[in-house]
This record gives C-alpha cells, structure tokens and sequence, in this order.
C-alpha cells in the first residue's frame, strides 16, 4: 500500500508542489490533500488566475488557495463534498496560527499530534465499522451500550443516557486532552476514551 499511495498520490502531488514553487510543509500538504481527495488542477487553475504567480508569497497563494477550494467544495452539487469543508477549514486554522512549518505539537480536528502519536507506540484505533454513531446531547436523549461504554470510561455511572451530566463530563476530559471541548463523542474521542 504505500508503494502504491507514494506512487500514485505522494510523488505527483511532490511533483506539483515543485511546479508551483510551494516548499513549506503545510503548502505541500494541502497539495497533497488536493491530489489524494480530488481536484487538485481544477483548484490550482483557479487559483492561478487570481495570483498568477505562487513562488512571489507562497503563503499568500496557498491561503487564497485553501479559499477557493473551500467554496467550491461548500456550492458543489455534490452534497458528500460539500460535507468535507472542514479540511479546508482545519488547514485555514493552520495558516490562521502561522503553523507552516507543521511543527509539533498540532491540535488538529480537536486530536493532539505530538511526537507520541506518530511514533507508531500509541494504539490507533481504526474502525471499517460503519454503524460507529456520533453520541451527544439530544432531544430525545440518545441511549444505548455504546453510550454505556463512553460513561463507563469515563467513571460515570453508566445508566446507557446521554445527558447533560455525561455532555459536560466528556467535555472535561476532551479539555484535559487539549481537544475541543465540545461534549461530542466522534472517533477521536473514543480513540482518546481507549474505545
């Protein structure tokens, strides 16, 4: 597999890069982004036609970039891409904190990435199930095993309802983790949980 990905994404998308005279990690990233997800021509085209000349302040340039490609994935008649704004908005959030050089620790998507997470030594947690829910406060309350577990993790009392007392305790330990702190239990939390 990564024969195949360095071959079919990360060498074009290096290629790209070079093209363009964009070297600082996050310009090459978000080009790679482009490559693996798509549209990456189209978007750069684009881009191009607004500033013309992307070696002059390639901050500048993969800023209006980012931009660009937001829009159009935010209009697109394709509802499942408009439903993947938030990696334009996560690698908007890295230029906003001037984070070019990528350098650790990155919170990103409310995950922690220092040295430990990529040293291969943390558990990761890779799930192909496809019935993993997002559980959070709601009107009714959801309840469930999975809703169990979370508050088990946690030392709660594990009634199986997610209230506002199981809201406010998973937003506690998301803030004792450097997470966002929204009481919102996605795949990066439970991965934090240990679940």
């Amino acid at each position: 597999q990564d024969a195949f990905f360095d071959r079919v994404y990360w060498s074009p998308a290096l290629n790209y890069a070079a093209a363009q005279s964009l070297d600082l990690p996050l310009a090459v990233c978000v080009v790679y982004d482009s490559v693996i997800h798509g549209s990456w021509r189209a978007m750069r085209d684009r881009t191009l036609a607004k500033l013309p000349n992307p070696g002059a302040d390639q901050k500048a340039w993969v800023a209006a970039y980012v931009a660009t490609r937001r829009d159009w994935l935010a209009t697109n008649s394709n509802a499942l891409l408009q439903k993947c704004v938030y990696r334009m908005d996560s690698f908007a959030a890295l230029i906003s904190g001037n984070a070019w050089e990528l350098s650790l620790p990155l919170t990103v998507r409310g995950v922690l990435i220092d040295s430990d997470a990529l040293s291969g030594q943390l558990p990761v947690r890779a799930s192909a199930h496809a019935n993993d829910r997002v559980l959070k406060l709601t009107t009714p309350m959801m309840q469930g095993d999975d809703v169990k577990a979370v508050q088990g993790a946690l030392g709660l009392g594990a009634d199986g309802i997610f209230g506002p007392g199981t809201a406010k305790a998973v937003a506690d330990f998301q803030k004792s983790k450097a997470m966002i702190a929204d009481g919102i239990v996605g795949s990066a939390t439970l991965a934090a949980l240990g679940l």
